[in-house]
């Protein structure tokens, strides 16, 4: 129960957004990470990379039972060991199991786990798991709250097994042609060449042409979400009920699941990315260009009632820049507000000039900005192993962000040539990175991820550039009314 306590102080201070402007005073760093505003170091050593990727899996695999908060943590680290091509492996194969057959109606981060559910099991086997797939889709669909954002549980959207929020596997509808309230894409399993190979998947795109051609019912078919349940502006709170702890993490995470769940052929309400489209263009400071983990409007948030929402937090840009990414891409551009473009590119020029480009280290950066981060955690010192995790989960933030939405630079860099650099120089010699036996798995789980690339892109018949140029001093048009209003 005390590392569980201390999993969730770490979330919610993941979702604090602490004005940028409080400062503390400077004392030596204690071997920070470096700098990820530093010059392009240019295109890593692949060589070096798959070896640190190696490494990194090997050390997850043989130290997975360290983790004091297993549960919570089981489909990050299979997220890890399927791409670091270990699906194979025993350890692997125990958590897929039991991945597999979870319900997560107990697990205070049901969001996050049954996010990662479906994308762990698009990424080992899209036809074989549709139907679980789709069952995490239909769960994440009537979870959402009615701004557009997800807590981390729902009290009202149990887990999978629970028929209110989600059907049996057996009962999810199938067609061959979604209808046009739905975002799906064309293709037959995007992911198709990494399961099957890819002969078999031309096979099987030939096959599926010639079923489109003549009819023939082996065209592709699609299971569908519905919303059945109205969306819920008070949920169950990870610490206490009768307030929402929603935030942009959360919604990310969701929002990738949503991603996975499409990518195998499974058709998705449009109307869940348009709350959340609402939800950004609501939710980013006029001032910066930034966003906050907090929209400044949720002042019924229990995180709210404790960390203030003024300021921006880099985490919080990136996953709603991640967030943007799917949204604009799912909801096409005949359903996109023409306004959301002026605030995607004054985001992404947040990201460019206050994410990246920075001249201190990034723990140093931090613990500048958020005294109280160092204070709630009980340690003061640059050297807090809790504080290190927060690095890890930024760099992994950024790779979610930069790989969904095709974007290989921010403020002209190179964000992945930069973050591997990074990463390969302060792998520790067992294959880990960072300290503390608490978090070095999770740390370690976050920096395989970013290296491998492993966020799947947004297809690129999907995306689009963003249309905006105009400078981030310049305050964006914030949509009026109340969250979960009908425009």
């Amino acid at each position: 129960m005390k590392y569980l306590a201390a999993f969730v102080s770490v979330f919610l201070l993941l979702s604090s957004g602490v004005n940028a402007q409080e400062a503390d005073g400077d004392q030596p760093a204690q071997n920070p990470p470096a700098n990820p505003g530093a010059n392009d170091p240019g295109e890593p050593d692949q060589a070096k990379v798959d070896d640190a990727i190696q490494r990194g899996v090997k050390y997850v695999i043989d130290n997975y039972r360290k983790v004091p908060f297993l549960l919570e943590a089981r489909e990050l680290m299979l997220l890890t060991m399927v791409h670091g091509k270990q699906v194979e492996n025993r350890v692997a194969t125990r958590l897929l199991q039991d991945s597999i057959e979870a319900g997560y109606g107990d697990n205070i981060f049901a969001t996050i786990n049954i996010a990662l559910k479906a994308v762990v099991l698009e990424a080992v086997d899209p036809i074989r798991f549709q139907r679980n797939i789709a069952q995490c889709a239909w769960w994440l669909v009537n979870a959402q709250t009615d701004d557009g954002e997800w807590d981390y549980v729902n009290e009202k959207a149990k887990g999978l097994d629970d028929e209110r929020t989600c059907p049996r596997l057996e009962q999810i509808p199938q067609t061959f042609d979604p209808p046009a309230t739905h975002a799906f894409v064309k293709d037959f399993i995007p992911g198709l060449e990494s399961v099957a190979g890819a002969e078999r998947a031309q096979e099987l795109r030939d096959q599926v042409d010639r079923g489109r051609r003549t009819g023939a019912r082996n065209r592709p078919s699609y299971l569908i979400v519905h919303r059945t349940q109205p969306s819920f502006s008070n949920t169950m709170s990870l610490l206490g009920g009768g307030k929402s702890s929603r935030n942009m993490l959360t919604t990310q995470y969701a929002l990738l699941g949503l991603h996975a769940a499409i990518r195998a052929n499974v058709a998705v309400p449009k109307s869940v990315f348009k709350l959340t489209e609402r939800m950004l263009m609501r939710a980013i400071d006029a001032d910066t260009g930034g966003y906050p983990y907090i929209p400044s409007y949720d002042s019924g948030n229990l995180l709210a009632a404790n960390h203030p929402h003024a300021g921006n937090y880099d985490t919080g840009t990136c996953a709603a820049m991640g967030c943007w990414g799917v949204v604009r891409a799912y909801l096409g551009e005949s359903d996109r507000d023409p306004k959301g473009e002026e605030i995607l590119g004054r985001g992404l020029h947040r990201m460019g000039e206050e994410v990246l480009v920075q001249e201190e280290p990034w723990v140093d950066r931090r613990l500048h900005e958020w005294p109280s981060v160092a204070a709630a955690l009980g340690n003061a010192g640059r050297g807090s192993t809790d504080i290190q995790m927060l690095y890890y989960y930024y760099i992994y933030s950024l790779e979610r962000t930069g790989e969904i939405g095709g974007w290989e630079e921010f403020g002209g860099r190179n964000w992945y040539n930069v973050g591997a650099d990074e990463l390969i120089k302060i792998q520790n010699p067992d294959g880990s990175w960072g300290d503390g036996e608490d978090w070095k798995v999770i740390n370690t789980c976050y920096a395989v991820l970013f290296l491998e690339k492993a966020t799947p892109s947004i297809p690129p018949e999907l995306r689009e550039e963003p249309r905006y140029e105009g400078p981030i001093t310049e305050g964006p048009p914030i949509p009026q009314g109340e969250p979960g209003d009908e425009e």
